[in-house]
C-alpha cells in the first residue's frame, strides 16, 4: 500500500529525474515524447531525401553542444565520412555541398576553423559497432 506521502516523494523524485530532459526543438514532439532524456536511444526513419540524417545530426549536435550530453550517431545508410561531414557542416553552419566540392568562401573557412576550438564530441559509428559500456 502506498501512502499519500510516499506518492508525493515518488512524484518529486520523478520530477528531479525529468529535470535532465531536453527539448527536441519541436513542441508537439516534446508533448508526445517528453523530450530527450539521458540514456535514451532514438531512431529516425524515413525514405531517402526526406532529411532524416540531417535531423539526426542536428539533434546530436544540439544535445552535445548546448546540453552537454554524450551522443552517439549511427547511420545505417550513410558511410561514416559522410555523416561526419554532415556534422561538421551543421556545426559550422556551412552548406554541406561546399565541403564536398571545395568551393568555400573565406567566411565558410573561418567558420570551419572556429570549430577547432569547440569542445563538442559526437561519436559517429558505423552500423553494427558496439558502444562501450
Amino acid at each position: 500500500m502506498i501512502t499519500p506521502l510516499d506518492a508525493l516523494e515518488q512524484l518529486e523524485a520523478w520530477r528531479e529525474e525529468r529535470a535532465a530532459t531536453r527539448t527536441t526543438g519541436f513542441a508537439e514532439l516534446d508533448d508526445v515524447t517528453g523530450g530527450f532524456e539521458p540514456g535514451q536511444v532514438w531512431m529516425v526513419a524515413g525514405t531517402p531525401g526526406q532529411g532524416r540524417s540531417t535531423l539526426a545530426a542536428q539533434w546530436a549536435l544540439l544535445l552535445a553542444s548546448d546540453h552537454g550530453f554524450h551522443t552517439h550517431l549511427v547511420s545505417k545508410r550513410d558511410p561514416t565520412h559522410k555523416v561526419a561531414a554532415r556534422l561538421v557542416a551543421s556545426a559550422a553552419k556551412v552548406p554541406e555541398l561546399r565541403l564536398w566540392n571545395g568551393r568555400m568562401s573565406a567566411q565558410d573557412d573561418h567558420k570551419l576553423r572556429g570549430l577547432l576550438h569547440d569542445r563538442v564530441t559526437v561519436s559517429v559509428r558505423p552500423p553494427g559497432s558496439r558502444l562501450a559500456s
